[in-house]
């Protein structure tokens, strides 16, 4: 094993991602069922955390204990009212952490969970098949979020990663981050030109300049 590994994920509201960069390649990495894509949803099997595909698999039969598009959630309070959109159009139950109008808290399995331990997991998983693929220790990442995020929200990414046990180097913006994918970073000044980045994700539709 090597010192660790740095990783790019995209923590998307419907789906997530994990790429890593080798020289001047940019390689996304599959999770352990073979996909590019993992899926931003968390349940419990037998009081074991599982995520993505599995996760889904598991909703019909469990709807209220199948956490999807928590990204929604994170650091928000009850009564955002982004929480109280989400709170109408999902099954599992979302409640204020102090019974009152404190931050946004889920139930899975009986228990209290904030979004930030949920999307943790998301971000464990990420993680964990990021080592398998590689054969290497994974320690480090760079976390991309949607523009419009506030300080909390950024605050509340950067502690999920975290609690996955990444050492987050950056939390970039994902404009910023598709804009630097396809090498505008490397644009000279007299070659300076007006960008135009569409961000067209599973769950929301963001146009930057």
């Amino acid at each position: 094993m090597g010192k660790g590994k740095s990783i790019g994920i995209d923590l998307g509201t419907t789906n997530s991602v994990v790429s890593i960069r080798s020289g001047k390649e940019i390689r996304v990495l599959l999770n352990l069922q073979n996909e590019e894509l993992t899926r931003s949803v968390v349940g419990l099997n037998k009081e074991e955390f599982i995520v993505g595909t599995p996760a889904i698999d598991r909703m019909v039969t469990s709807p209220k204990d199948t956490i999807i598009s928590v990204k929604r959630l994170m650091g928000r309070a009850y009564s955002d009212l982004e929480v109280q959109k989400v709170k109408k159009h999902y099954l599992y139950e979302i409640v204020p952490s102090d019974g009152k109008d404190g931050d946004v808290m889920v139930i899975l399995g009986g228990k209290q969970y904030s979004p930030v331990q949920i999307s943790s997991k998301i971000l464990e998983k990420l993680k964990k098949d990021a080592e398998t693929r590689l054969n290497d220790t994974v320690k480090y990442a760079v976390i991309t979020v949607p523009a419009y995020f506030t300080d909390k929200q950024i605050d509340a990414t950067r502690k999920a990663g975290q609690l996955a046990g990444l050492k987050v180097q950056k939390i970039l913006d994902e404009p910023s981050s598709a804009a630097v994918a396809f090498g505008v970073d490397n644009i000279g000044q007299d070659e300076s030109k007006t960008i135009l980045v569409y961000d067209l994700g599973g769950g929301t539709l963001d146009v930057s300049v």
